[in-house]
């Protein structure tokens, strides 16, 4: 799992009751428990979503509410691609941290993912399609459409995008 998403170094909690997680964002390293229980992995899952996905490119300016919806549902997919399968307790221990980043991001007039609300809220699966998967994975791949979006399809879609920013970050009128 840490070798298809870029994971450079793996260094492991001393204290094996920590089940903390940290990604060192543009380095490819992470701190994390060994990965030797079921909860252990899943936060080594987790780190490495972040690697993958936000360690350079467009993830890496993405606000932390992004970053942190975005790496639940890599969590999930890699689970699912090793055959494994996410607790509900961790399932629903993750809905309320990205819950908890939108409220942060939130408090500090970060404009909020439409889609990082409905994964909290339970109305969106970690299971939808990511931006990217590891080449080696071959369920999430096979489910992606093989044809490139439309120009028109793209234009709607950004348009979409504006218009939620947008409003996000509009002045409540009283």
């Amino acid at each position: 799992m840490k070798r298809e998403a870029g994971v450079t170094e793996h260094t492991v909690h001393e204290n094996t009751e920590d089940l903390s997680g940290l990604a060192y964002i543009g380095t490819g390293r992470i701190l994390s428990p060994a990965g030797r229980k079921i909860v252990q992995l899943y936060t080594l899952a987790h780190e490495c979503g972040h690697i993958f996905l936000h360690n350079s490119g467009p993830g890496y300016t993405f606000p932390g509410h992004v970053k942190e919806f975005e790496a639940e549902s890599y969590a999930h997919q890699a689970f699912r691609e090793h055959d494994m399968t996410v607790p509900r307790r961790l399932s629903s221990w993750g809905r309320k941290y990205v819950a908890s980043w939108i409220e942060r991001d939130r408090a500090a007039n970060i404009p909020i993912d439409p889609r990082a609300i409905a994964y909290a809220r339970g109305r969106r699966s970690p299971y939808e399609p990511l931006r990217m998967v590891p080449a080696t994975w071959k369920i999430f791949r096979a489910e992606a459409d093989p044809t490139p979006p439309t120009i028109a399809a793209r234009l709607l879609r950004l348009r979409s995008l504006r218009t939620v920013v947008k409003r996000a970050v509009q002045p409540v009128q009283r």
